[in-house]
């Protein structure tokens, strides 16, 4: 769900330890302006152009990792990084991206300490800990990512994706009025954050506003069709308010893009069982009962076989 968002940045800021040409730097600030407005193709080309003209240019390189991450090319941005780094041991910018596309591969253990390193170099930079944040949701320890998104806002309050973050965490913390007032912060921001559109609606449903939930899901599934989690919490929400032919749509929605998680087939089956068609109930109940046993999700094969029994009267 959470991508590489980059704050803006000035480039003359990162480009201070770069002894490239006038002429390749230039080219470097034009990839992070381009890159800054999403015109990637236009960074992408700009960034390749500063590296044939001068290849000793670290920021280059990692400008040109990010641009890989946002596409999904992970790996390519982990060789560009390396690269930057090797150039200037140095460059905290660099290990703070390398932090998270690390995180993306889930090398936890290497993302940790680049994150910590970005920090050392450091401590100032909001981004290096709202990074360390996102690492910590990863590896589940919600406790340590509030304390690195709210160090991160100390730093920088206009970090969009802390306040999405820090609300994410609050919300595994079952702490929903925060949740809700971090993900509200974040819109305020920007209105157009779908992290804080996505927790915001799901910190809702959790707090027991599920009308209110339904309707930022609507608007997120607008903007982002192909988010089939989307579908599957907005289903949770519908079949809390009772609508419950449209929570069994969102589920079906989420089978068609999942059919290997069996979470589907059985929320599917429990709005069925509502809606008083047990057959269909059951025979998504032993859909979900096949796929939790191929995962060796033993819980939630039992939480299935007991729906099974229920429904064949045993």
């Amino acid at each position: 769900m959470i991508a590489l968002i980059v704050p803006t940045l000035v480039a003359s800021l990162m480009l201070g330890s770069d002894s490239g040409s006038a002429k390749a730097e230039s080219l470097v600030k034009a990839c992070r302006a381009a890159f800054n407005d999403n015109h990637l193709d236009t960074a992408l080309a700009d960034c390749n152009k500063a590296i044939a003209l001068d290849p000793s240019i670290a920021s280059a390189y990692a400008f040109r990792g990010d641009i890989k991450d946002v596409r999904g090319d992970h790996h390519g941005a982990l060789a560009d990084y390396n690269i930057a780094l090797k150039l200037n041991p140095n460059y905290q910018y660099g290990y703070a991206t390398r932090c998270d596309t690390r995180r993306e591969l889930e090398d936890y253990t290497g993302a940790k300490a680049d994150c910590t390193k970005a920090i050392g170099l450091n401590p100032g930079d909001g981004y290096a800990y709202d990074r360390f944040g996102y690492l910590d949701l990863d590896t589940g320890n919600d406790a340590a990512a509030v304390k690195h998104f709210t160090t991160a806002l100390k730093n920088d309050p206009t970090l969009v994706n802390s306040y999405a973050g820090r609300c994410h965490a609050y919300d595994n913390l079952e702490k929903y009025s925060q949740a809700l007032e971090d993900c509200k912060s974040a819109l305020d921001i920007d209105p157009n954050s779908d992290d804080g559109l996505f927790y915001l609606a799901w910190a809702e449903r959790n707090d027991g506003k599920a009308a209110d939930a339904i309707g930022h899901w609507n608007t997120y599934i607008k903007r982002n069709p192909d988010d089939a989690v989307a579908f599957y919490n907005r289903g949770l929400a519908n079949r809390d308010a009772g609508e419950l032919a449209a929570a069994k749509s969102d589920f079906g929605t989420y089978i068609e893009r999942k059919p290997k998680d069996g979470d589907g087939f059985y929320e599917r089956g429990l709005v069925e069982e509502k809606l008083g068609d047990k057959d269909a109930a059951l025979t998504d109940m032993k859909a979900a009962l096949k796929l939790y046993q191929i995962a060796g999700d033993d819980q939630s094969a039992k939480q299935a076989t007991d729906e099974i029994n229920k429904l064949e009267g045993n």
